[in-house]
């Protein structure tokens, strides 16, 4: 399973699409209730979907963090996998990223 964003229509941050896949309603719309319950990701399974199985579903040798693969993320403070949210994302808009890297794989040599 693979998640991301239909941006401009739907929200295109990823903690955001991350926090709807774990609360399956908009954030902050606590009013609209849960729509589809048993369709809620944890947080690992939703960061999954949204790099690792998103890359694959694209076709793409990418998603993960690993030797030989080109990679591009940023690191964030804070707790990756704290408690789930209930109203807001799970990182803050205040949480600045820490560092951002972007890294290709050195060129083969056979």
């Amino acid at each position: 399973m693979a998640i991301g964003s239909d941006w401009p229509i739907g929200p295109f941050d990823p903690r955001e699409i991350i926090a709807i896949a774990e609360m399956r309603r908009r954030v902050g719309a606590v009013e609209m209730g849960t729509v589809g319950p048993s369709q809620r990701l944890t947080r690992a399974e939703a960061l999954t979907a949204y790099t690792l199985s998103a890359a694959q579903t694209a076709g793409v040798d990418e998603g993960a963090i690993a030797p030989g693969r080109s990679a591009s993320f940023t690191v964030f403070q804070g707790d990756l996998f704290g408690p789930p949210p209930t109203t807001c994302l799970p990182w803050p808009y205040g949480a600045r990223s820490s560092r951002t890297w972007s890294v290709s794989p050195p060129p083969s040599t056979s």
